[in-house]
C-alpha cells in the first residue's frame, strides 16, 4: 500500500472480495500518512532526530506516529514493522566519540589568572562557571553540550544574559535560527532564535529572541515565518554591552568545520551524510529482521474451507473445493536474507570510511556476539579530532570571560583558563613479554635500579584501566621487593 495515498477503486474492490472489512482497515490503519521522506524534512531536526533516536527513528511524534523507514508498497503490517524494529545508533557514537575524552576525567580545574598569568585565588567568576545557566549546570557541561550540537549541526551557538543583575548563559542550535544578518566581515550584526510555541484560549503564538548590536527583542507572531508585518514586538530594550570600546553582542557561534565563507552562519553539515547511511542500515536491518521472522513460520498450503486450518498454523493459503490435494508447507526461501544482509555491510563499510575522514576509526570488536544486525564496535576519535575539541572548548571559554565582563561592568585584566589535555596523541606502549624481558636483563646484569623502573612500566601497561591509587600502591610493592623500603 502507497503511503500518503488513498485506496484506488481496484484495490478497494479487491479487498472487498476478500469479505474481510477488518483487512481493509488495517492496511488504511498501519501505513496511511505514517511514513515521512527524511530527505524532505528539516535538516537540522533530521539530525537531532537521528541524535536523539527520536521522532521518525522512533515511529513516535508528540502528535502522531511517523517513521523515516521506507515501506513497500505491498506491505500490510508496515506499522509493525517500524515498532518492533531495533536501531543501533551509530551516529550518536560517532558524534559522543568526537569529545568524549576531553571529558574524561571527572571535573576540569578553571583558575582565575591575572595578565601576569598569576593565580587569582578569590574571585565571583569561579561561582559563575560552577552554575553558568543558572540551573544547575556547569561551565563543562555546557561545553560540552555546545561541542556536541557544533559536529552534529556544524555549528551550534552560546547565548549570555542577565536577569534580576544575575549573568546566565545556555545554548542554542542551529535549528532554532529564524533569521540573521552579518557586516562585510561575517560578523554577526542580528540574529534570531525561536523560542517557544504558547496555546491559550484557543489561540496560538510562537515567540522569538532578537539579539542585535544595538538592542534586544522579545517577538511574537501567529506563525514561524516572523515576517515584519506579521510579527508583534513584545518587549525592546537596548543593548548597552560593551567589550573593549565596542559594542557587543552576547551571541557566539562555535563551528565544528571550516565555512566556504565568513558570512555562511549555517554550513551544510558534515555529518549528513553519516546520519543518511545510519538510517538505511536501519531501514534494512528491519527489513532483514521481518524476512527473518517469515522465514521462522512455514505456509500451509491446504484445499477446503478455512475453517478446517488447525489451530495453530498462522500461515495459510486455501486453494480451491475441487482441487482434491493432499496439504503440503511451503517452506520460504533464505537467499533474500542473505542479500540483504551483504547490503547492510556494504553500508556500514561506506559509512565507517565517512567517520573516518571525519577523525573517527570504527573497529569492530570480534569478541562480541552477533546481535541482529550489528556487532558491538568502538569508536576512537583521531588525536586531530580531539584537538579540533579542545579549541572549540576553550573557544567557548574565551567567550564566557568576555560576556561575563561584559554584563557585569568589569574592565579587570583577568582571564581564565581550563587545563584540558596537552597530547591526545597515542603512547608508544611495548608489549608484555618484551617488557619482562627488559627486566631480566637488568636484573642479569645487576642493573636493579633500571629493572625496577621497567617492572613499574610493566604493571602500568597491563593495568591501562587502573586507578592511580591503584598504579602508587603496586609500585610501593615493586619498590618493598627491591629492597628500598
Amino acid at each position: 500500500m502507497g503511503i500518503d495515498e488513498k485506496l484506488t477503486a481496484d484495490e478497494i474492490e479487491l479487498n472487498d472480495r476478500s469479505g474481510n472489512s477488518n483487512h481493509l482497515n488495517r492496511v488504511t490503519k498501519e501505513s496511511q500518512a505514517m511514513y515521512r521522506d527524511y530527505r524532505e524534512w528539516p535538516l537540522y531536526s533530521f539530525l537531532y532526530q537521528c541524535d536523539t533516536g527520536t521522532g521518525g527513528f522512533s515511529g513516535k511524534t508528540r502528535s502522531n506516529d511517523i517513521s523515516f523507514i521506507v515501506p513497500n508498497r505491498t506491505e500490510l503490517t508496515y506499522a509493525t514493522r517500524v515498532r518492533r524494529s531495533i536501531r543501533v545508533n551509530f551516529y550518536s557514537k560517532y558524534l559522543r566519540s568526537k569529545y568524549k575524552d576531553v571529558y574524561s576525567t571527572k571535573e576540569l580545574n578553571t583558575t582565575v589568572v591575572s595578565e601576569n598569568d598569576k593565580t587569582i585565588k578569590v574571585s565571583l567568576y569561579y561561582s559563575y562557571v560552577k552554575n553558568i545557566t543558572r540551573s544547575g549546570m556547569t561551565k563543562d557541561q555546557l561545553n560540552k553540550n555546545v561541542i556536541h550540537d557544533s559536529w552534529r549541526d556544524a555549528v551550534s551557538f552560546i547565548v549570555t544574559d542577565s536577569k534580576d543583575g544575575e549573568t546566565y548563559s545556555y545554548k542554542k542550535q542551529a535549528g532554532d535560527v529564524i533569521d540573521y544578518g552579518t557586516d562585510s566581515l561575517g560578523n554577526l550584526q542580528y540574529i534570531i532564535f525561536y523560542d517557544k510555541k504558547v496555546t491559550a484560549n484557543e489561540k496560538t503564538y510562537y515567540y522569538a529572541r532578537y539579539w542585535g548590536v544595538d538592542s534586544f527583542k522579545h517577538l511574537r507572531c501567529e506563525n514561524m515565518s516572523f515576517e515584519p508585518d506579521e510579527t508583534t514586538v513584545m518587549d525592546e530594550r537596548e543593548n548597552t554591552l560593551v567589550y573593549n570600546g565596542e559594542p557587543f553582542l552576547p551571541v557566539k557561534a562555535i563551528y565544528s568545520q571550516v565555512r566556504s565563507s565568513s558570512k555562511d552562519v549555517l554550513p551544510v553539515p558534515d555529518s549528513y551524510q553519516i546520519a543518511s547511511l545510519d538510517l538505511a542500515i536501519w531501514d534494512r536491518g528491519s527489513v532483514l529482521d521481518n524476512l527473518i521472522d517469515k522465514q521462522g513460520h512455514a505456509l500451509a498450503v491446504f484445499f477446503g474451507r478455512i475453517e478446517a486450518v488447525p489451530n495453530g498454523i498462522n500461515n495459510a493459503l486455501a486453494l480451491d473445493d475441487d482441487v482434491k490435494n493432499k496439504p503440503f508447507y511451503l517452506e520460504p526461501s533464505d537467499k533474500w536474507a542473505g542479500v540483504h544482509q551483504t547490503r547492510i555491510n556494504t553500508l556500514k563499510e561506506e559509512m565507517f570510511d565517512l567517520m573516518d575522514e571525519g577523525g573517527i576509526i570504527a573497529s569492530q570488536n570480534s569478541n562480541a556476539p552477533e546481535s541482529g544486525i550489528s556487532k558491538a564496535y568502538t569508536f576512537k576519535a583521531k588525536a586531530t579530532t580531539l584537538d579540533q575539541s579542545v579549541r572549540m572548548a576553550k573557544e567557548c571559554d574565551r567567550f564566557h570571560v568576555i560576556a561575563y565582563k561584559a554584563y557585569n561592568n568589569d574592565s579587570g585584566k583577568w582571564t581564565a583558563k581550563t587545563d584540558y589535555t596537552a597530547d591526545f596523541n597515542p603512547k608508544e606502549t611495548l608489549d608484555a613479554n618484551s617488557l619482562m624481558n627488559i627486566v631480566e636483563f637488568f636484573y642479569d646484569k645487576q642493573l636493579f635500579e633500571l629493572a625496577e623502573n621497567a617492572l613499574k612500566r610493566l604493571v602500568s601497561e597491563m593495568n591501562p584501566d587502573a586507578e592511580d591509587d591503584e598504579i602508587n600502591q603496586l609500585n610501593k610493592i615493586i619498590e618493598a621487593y627491591a629492597g628500598r623500603e
